[in-house]
């Protein structure tokens, strides 16, 4: 694959601000339909998936919700133009992408667990 190339790779930047005092946040949380899966991983087993479970055995929620359908154009204006921003400004050339995701994390115990991705990565926080 072509994103697979040396040179589509980057470093790390951390920009702060990027979208400061625009609304995103209270634009996109109350008018999304959140989804929250349970927790999964790898089977070392068989190279499949396996759901998590706490010390008690119960399934475990996963920490953030996806939204149902991930980041449609036109949903959220103010986030469509932050996202056009940022893939302009960065000149990121997306190849692959064909529809962003959408997280929510909506607390402060909340979080991702250590993963990969095969192609770049734009995380932007708002809250």
């Amino acid at each position: 694959h072509d994103y697979m190339k040396v040179e589509f790779w980057r470093d790390i930047e951390i920009v702060r601000g990027f979208a400061n005092g625009l609304g995103i946040y209270e634009e996109v949380v109350p008018t999304t339909e959140w989804l929250q899966p349970m927790a999964n991983g790898p089977s070392f087993r068989d190279g499949g998936q396996r759901l998590k479970y706490d010390k008690e055995g119960r399934m475990r929620m996963q920490g953030n919700q996806t939204a149902k359908d991930g980041l449609l154009p036109g949903q959220h204006p103010k986030l469509d133009g932050i996202v056009q921003k940022l893939l302009s400004e960065k000149q990121i050339d997306d190849r692959v992408l064909k529809r962003p995701g959408l997280l929510w994390y909506p607390d402060g115990g909340s979080d991702a667990i250590p993963h990969r991705h095969e192609c770049w990565t734009a995380l932007m926080s708002f809250g």
